[in-house]
């Protein structure tokens, strides 16, 4: 999780020398690559954050799941 994290963080500062860079010359890539930048970090982030959650909470909800199942098909 601590390596994903510093990625993204490394992944910005590289980002955002570059677009010192290329602001003159092509302002529209660099907003497509801060766009696709967060995208990338938004979707990681719910992923993990999301296992994380259900790992935790599967072993509480595992039986409630099971009887369910059983009552349906009874």
């Amino acid at each position: 999780m601590k390596r994903i994290f510093w990625g993204f963080i490394i992944i910005g500062i590289i980002l955002s020398i570059a677009s010192i860079f290329l602001a003159e010359s092509q302002p529209l890539l660099v907003v497509g690559f801060f766009g696709l930048y967060l995208l990338a970090m938004w979707a990681t982030f719910t992923y993990l954050f999301d296992n994380i959650k259900v790992k935790r909470e599967l072993p509480e909800l595992l039986p409630e799941l099971l009887n369910q199942k059983n009552i349906i098909a009874k």
